[in-house]
């Protein structure tokens, strides 16, 4: 009896310990690209099994590992950059630059929305008001100096600080004072997007996320790879990290069919308040992934700024010609009045304020969308090149759902559709290769064609449809309410 008590209590440890404690043991007993069974890391560990599965799973998630599964239904865990991930693959590595580059873009973007300003409209006003000064050379020419100064500044002040009552859009964060109606966008905006270019969408991990919990309910909680590419779009290689980070967090299950089918069930994940229909979100290859523009701005709008920022360019190469630095300017300004004539000052020095300064900016405003227009034809072949994969995809997928092969020519028919171009041979074999197809030679003997199937797509498309099938709608209640706080 107190044998039985003594083991009716079963101690698991949390997973993170359970994965930090595998992956200590298998970095000295595992090879780089080697494939491990569950039986494989809980001995190599003296880990339980459950607690050995768990923790396989978290570093799947991790290290960017790969499931598959034996025609005996024993589930393998493939680790293909081994338990070091190279620098290119680093998911916290890649996470922290995106965030240094987001900090410093983002600064960068707030200096110059005040600076461009100051140095584009600040420097105009300065250039002209010297300039009619210098040709005038009387007090109205240092009066107009004074007062081109002051409504300058004057209105900075009431352009940029945060609670302007002129501002009618935040420049802080771009949000809206008042009732949003239809306007222009504001000057230092349509700058802001000629230097830098229009803000880049990138993809949104929490809206994928939620795409595949929407699929998830749409497909009564049992889901494979197929539905997660189908509406995220991922390459295969970050669909299984991902699934076993979900798997996790959402307390799944991975499920090896017979025949080598995985798939997932996630039964909490139905469970709802509400009845009725769920819909699924749509396949990724309804959107169309378009090239980022240059600008972004209307003609006027680039032709305004380019005038503008050429003109400070033009002066600013006057000002160093003319050794035209501060002193310089305020002797000139002195001996305005001088009956007897003065010889102007011996040189000193470069201009900074009138002369390297505004070249330097005016210069990198110009070098900016110049490269973002040489690059424009790379960044157009890029876009493209992704809507051809989400056609490719969209052909695999179509084709595994009815259990049939997919001949090259019907890729190579949807990627030219979704292009308008012939696809490069070797890129399209090798998104074969990813997505796990394979040449059917039984096939290609009997009728001489040679399509691709992918045979692991195809059992799950078939493990899911029984599964889901049986999938009871009792997973959706919550049961009734037994107490309720008012």
């Amino acid at each position: 009896m107190s044998f039985l008590m003594a083991t009716s209590h079963v101690f698991t440890r949390p997973t993170e310990e359970a994965a930090s404690l595998l992956e200590a043991a298998l970095k000295r007993s595992v090879r780089k690209g080697s494939k491990l069974t569950i039986a494989d890391a809980a001995t190599a560990a003296g880990l339980p099994l459950r607690e050995a599965e768990a923790g396989l799973h978290a570093l799947v998630s991790r290290y960017r590992g790969t499931l598959s599964a034996t025609d005996k239904g024993e589930l393998l865990f493939h680790f293909p950059y081994g338990l070091s991930l190279p620098f290119t693959k680093q998911p916290w590595l890649t996470r922290a630059i995106d965030k240094v580059k987001r900090t410093v873009l983002g600064v960068g973007k707030f200096v110059l929305r005040a600076w461009i300003t100051i140095a584009m409209i600040g420097y105009a006003l300065v250039f002209l008001a010297v300039g009619i000064a210098l040709a005038t050379r009387d007090e109205r020419g240092g009066a107009l100096v004074g007062a081109v100064l002051r409504v300058m500044f004057e209105a900075l002040w009431w352009t940029f600080h945060p609670f302007s009552p002129f501002a009618a859009v935040n420049v802080w964060d771009d949000r809206s004072w008042g009732q949003p109606r239809e306007r222009k966008a504001p000057f230092y905006q349509r700058v802001n997007r000629f230097v830098f270019g229009p803000e880049e969408k990138k993809p949104d991990a929490v809206e994928l996320e939620r795409r595949i919990l929407l699929q998830m309910r749409a497909q009564k909680g049992r889901i494979g790879i197929g539905d997660v590419l189908r509406v995220t779009g991922l390459p295969r290689e970050e669909a299984d990290p991902l699934m076993a980070r979900l798997m996790l967090d959402y307390q799944g299950e991975v499920k090896v069919t017979d025949d080598g089918a995985i798939f997932y069930e996630f039964p909490d994940v139905r469970r709802t308040a509400e009845h009725g229909h769920v819909v699924a979100p749509p396949p990724v290859w309804r959107e169309q992934v378009k090239a980022r523009l240059i600008t972004g701005n209307d003609v006027g709008s680039n032709w305004t700024i380019t005038l503008l920022n050429g003109f400070n360019l033009a002066m600013s190469l006057v000002a160093m010609k003319a050794n035209l630095t501060f002193d310089r300017l305020l002797h000139i300004i002195e001996h305005w009045k001088s009956i007897v004539p003065v010889a102007p000052l011996p040189y000193d020095g470069t201009p900074l304020i009138f002369g390297i300064i505004p070249f330097v900016f005016s210069a990198l405003i110009f070098a900016m969308p110049v490269y973002r227009w040489a690059t424009d034809a790379a960044r157009k072949k890029k876009a493209a090149a992704e809507n051809g994969r989400r056609a490719v995809l969209k052909a695999v997928l179509e084709a595994t759902g009815k259990g049939e092969g997919v001949t090259e020519g019907k890729l190579k028919g949807a990627w030219q559709q979704a292009t308008g171009e012939e696809p490069d041979l070797s890129t399209l074999r090798r998104q074969v290769v990813e997505l796990g197809g394979d040449i059917d030679l039984k096939e290609a003997e009997d009728t001489g064609h040679a399509p691709y199937r992918f045979r692991d797509l195809e059992a799950e498309v078939k493990a899911l449809q029984k599964e889901r099938a049986q999938a009871s709608d009792e997973e959706q209640e919550v049961g009734k309410v037994v107490f309720a706080a008012n």
